[in-house]
């Protein structure tokens, strides 16, 4: 493993969206007024991360991930 960053090893071939290593969003910026958003920072295993990264993709070390709830 590189010490900056980790290639992802995830096939494909076998992801669903078309084509799949494009963001599955729209381009920024985007605006929900009146949305409650519950965001959640924190750093990812990068072994763990590369998992469900595009295998042409590759994932910076230290990892930083965030998840949305709408």
């Amino acid at each position: 493993m590189n010490r900056d960053r980790v290639k992802g090893r995830l096939p494909i071939k076998g992801l669903w969206s078309m084509p799949g290593n494009t963001p599955l969003f729209a381009k920024l910026p985007q605006y929900f007024p009146d949305a409650e958003v519950l965001q959640v920072f924190f750093e990812a295993d990068p072994e763990g991360a590369a998992e469900v990264v595009p295998e042409d993709l590759e994932a910076p070390v230290p990892t930083e991930a965030v998840i949305t709830f709408f």
